[in-house]
């Protein structure tokens, strides 16, 4: 006996439409996962890193290092240098030049002055046109009170015209020159700036070298080779030497004492 089941008019089918029907079900479905639009998920998290590797062995060392080289032979001395030259004397900055000796010079017989100052007077007047100032006279009385306790002695002092003038010599300037007629040692004061670098230099006391109420040094220049001082002189204390050839005795003399 044939077995049944329901059909779509009758409600029932056999079942071998049954069994065909539900393969083609079947085939039809895998073919459609076949045949479908496939979509990939998202990527996986990156896995952690692996252990690292074991340190390979050290490479063989080097070759042996080589000997150290012999040492080169001592240089030779140097030569020695030339000696230095010695410095100047007092305050000279620079080695002295050589300096043409005065052609005269002004000398004193201070015991027969009397201290009238009449040299001073005369002096300032010749040099400052008429004015009568012992603060400008380039030659100067000195009272001393001292001899014999009681006594006054007096003396002028004069520019020496040394044979090698300090006050030449150590001017920064060179304002004090060696006049061609004379000899004289005179100032430049055009050149002169007030530095008494001449007045600390000259070797005597009270300085020859003295300074205007402008601060213009000035000094004996023996009036050009006539001494108005030794003109003047009532007692003739005063007395004028000349040489054509240059005066350069040692220290100059002076009449009546040192």
């Amino acid at each position: 006996m044939t077995e049944k089941v329901k059909d779509k008019e009758s409600g029932e089918v056999s079942r071998r439409d049954l069994l065909v029907g539900g393969g083609a079900a079947v085939v039809g479905a895998a073919a459609g996962v076949l045949t479908g639009v496939f979509t990939p998920g998202p990527a996986g998290a990156q896995g952690p890193a692996g252990p690292a590797g074991a340190q390979g062995p050290a490479g063989s060392p080097g070759g042996p290092q080589g000997p150290a080289g012999p040492a080169g032979p001592a240089g030779t001395a140097g030569a020695q240098g030339p000696a230095g030259t010695a410095g100047s004397a007092g305050l000279g900055i620079k080695p002295w030049a050589a300096v043409a000796p005065s052609k005269g010079v002004v000398v004193v017989d201070r015991t027969i002055c009397g201290g009238c100052q009449t040299c001073e007077a005369i002096c300032s007047m010749y040099h400052e046109g008429g004015k009568n100032n012992p603060e400008l006279s380039r030659i100067l009385v000195v009272k001393d009170w001292t001899v014999h306790d009681v006594e006054v002695e007096f003396e002028p002092a004069v520019c020496m015209q040394c044979a090698d003038p300090p006050c030449l010599q150590n001017c920064p300037m060179g304002a004090i020159k060696v006049d061609a007629t004379t000899g004289a040692r005179v100032v430049d004061q055009s050149l002169c700036i007030g530095c008494h670098t001449c007045e600390r230099s000259c070797p005597f006391s009270p300085p020859r070298v003295r300074f205007t109420s402008t601060n213009k040094a000035f000094k004996c220049d023996l009036c050009g080779g006539d001494p108005q001082c030794v003109k003047s002189c009532p007692t003739g204390a005063l007395k004028y030497i000349k040489d054509d050839q240059g005066i350069d005795w040692t220290g100059y003399p002076t009449m009546g004492g040192n």
